[in-house]
């Protein structure tokens, strides 16, 4: 009776111990398996963070990059026009010297031109600022497209005729409705149209037209001027690029119009395109934006 007794407390220690060392297995297996999930968690983490360490590395690295070309561009667009004017300047003190006012007055005539490029490149940078500076504040309002074009369409005939040059303009009848500042969408219009005038020549052409798609309006502007080079129209949008040549040399820009315009079309949910087939063959300008239907009570306001 005893050996059954003491067989059976055996048994009982013996289930109770290897219930407990299953249990012991258990959770030592639990930790690993944890440790190893929080060291794979951490090595993860780790790799992201390195990651994201070396993208903001190399965003860093660009935009040092990029400051530093545009500061080289920027210092090259101001000195340019500047060692123009000490020329031009020297050139006038030798005329008034020597009595000669025909010369005086050319001279003159080149200081004046050469300061409307500078105070047209200051009137860009101030633009860009600006743009910069409004990108997380733009206040986007229903604008009148159709109304906004058209107005801007009279004042373009008008200066077009007066540079002998042919503009056309034409839209659809219905009133189309865009969501965006309509400041900065007449500044788009107004300096597409300047760079087709630029590049126009006396008895040339320039047609403007407005057409509605189901969710989008498309602006398009054409001239029959000095055209671009296929190979240069990537670099239409950079900062003072001057690929697209004009008439004169007065009316050469500062580079920064088409890369203002981008940023403006783009914060508006916009594209923008230019075409061209090479010198003499004319530009394509397209402004696509996302259209707005516009209800009676806003209409109406």
């Amino acid at each position: 009776m005893l050996t059954i007794f003491l067989t059976l407390i055996l048994i009982g220690l013996a289930a109770a111990l290897g219930y407990q060392s299953r249990r012991l297995r258990a959770m030592i297996t639990a930790e690993r398996d944890t440790r190893h999930h929080v060291e794979w968690e951490l090595r993860r983490r780790l790799n992201s963070i390195e990651v994201e360490r070396d993208q903001c590395v190399r965003e860093v690295i660009h935009l040092r990059t990029h400051q530093t070309q545009f500061l080289e561009l920027l210092s090259h667009e101001f000195r340019t026009p500047l060692h123009a004017l000490a020329n031009y300047s020297a050139f006038l003190r030798e005329d008034v010297d020597a009595g000669d006012q025909n010369g005086a007055h050319k001279q003159i005539a080149a200081i004046e031109r050469h300061v409307g490029k500078l105070s047209r490149l200051i009137e860009q940078l101030e633009m860009l600022a600006k743009v910069n500076r409004d990108k997380e504040i733009l206040k986007l309002a229903p604008v009148s497209i159709s109304l906004l074009l058209s107005g801007k369409a009279y004042t373009f005939r008008e200066i077009a005729t007066d540079r002998n040059v042919v503009f056309h303009w034409k839209s659809t009848s219905e009133e189309l409705w865009v969501r965006g500042d309509e400041n900065y969408l007449r500044l788009v219009a107004q300096n597409l149209f300047d760079n087709a005038l630029a590049a126009s020549k006396p008895g040339g052409s320039i047609a403007m037209q407005l057409d509605a798609y189901p969710g989008s309006v498309k602006l398009t502007l054409i001239d029959d001027g000095v055209g671009i080079q296929p190979e240069d129209l990537v670099k239409l949008f950079e900062p003072f690029s001057k690929t697209r040549g004009s008439i004169s040399d007065d009316r050469d820009g500062s580079g920064l119009g088409l890369h203002i315009c981008r940023q403006i079309v783009e914060l508006h949910g916009g594209q923008i395109v230019i075409q061209s087939e090479g010198t003499n063959a004319g530009v394509c300008a397209v402004v696509e934006i996302p259209r707005y239907i516009a209800n009676v009570s806003e209409n109406l306001a």
